[in-house]
């Protein structure tokens, strides 16, 4: 009898000395690894961004973030009424929405519970171009 409360004893001690598990990440650190995964693989032309900020909780759960770019081939032009220059605007924005709105990113918002992410490329001065909205289904 001795014995088996001694291996109990035992089994407790040692299980108490195991390291605790790291906390699971935020739903906003894994959105952030995900637009610094986009930064760091585009080669140069992202620079930056701003970390992911909740801007609703109901009816949908959405978070947006900025992400700053100097490569021409991101920055829309102002149209001025040309429709040429307008669709080519459009043709820039599809792009980087097809770029963003990974299905790696689409299971990230499924498991998160996260109903939109929108991300809005800038330039260096902070003004807005493209913008990607990224649903989770």
């Amino acid at each position: 009898m001795t014995k088996t409360m001694m291996a109990i004893l035992i089994s407790l001690v040692l299980a108490g000395c195991e390291k605790p598990k790291p906390p699971e990440p935020t739903v906003e650190q894994k959105l952030n690894a995900f637009v610094a995964s986009t930064v760091t693989g585009s080669g140069g032309k992202l620079t930056g961004a701003t970390l992911a900020t909740q801007t609703l909780s109901t009816p949908i759960v959405s978070y947006v973030a900025k992400i700053t770019t100097h490569s021409p081939e991101y920055m829309l032009r102002p149209t001025g009424g040309d429709d040429a220059v307008r669709d080519a605007n459009l043709v820039i924005t599809r792009a980087w929405q097809e770029q963003f709105c990974t299905s790696q990113l689409k299971a990230l918002l499924q498991e998160t519970k996260v109903d939109t992410f929108s991300v809005q490329l800038v330039d260096g001065t902070g003004l807005g171009h493209s913008v990607a909205v990224c649903m989770k289904t």
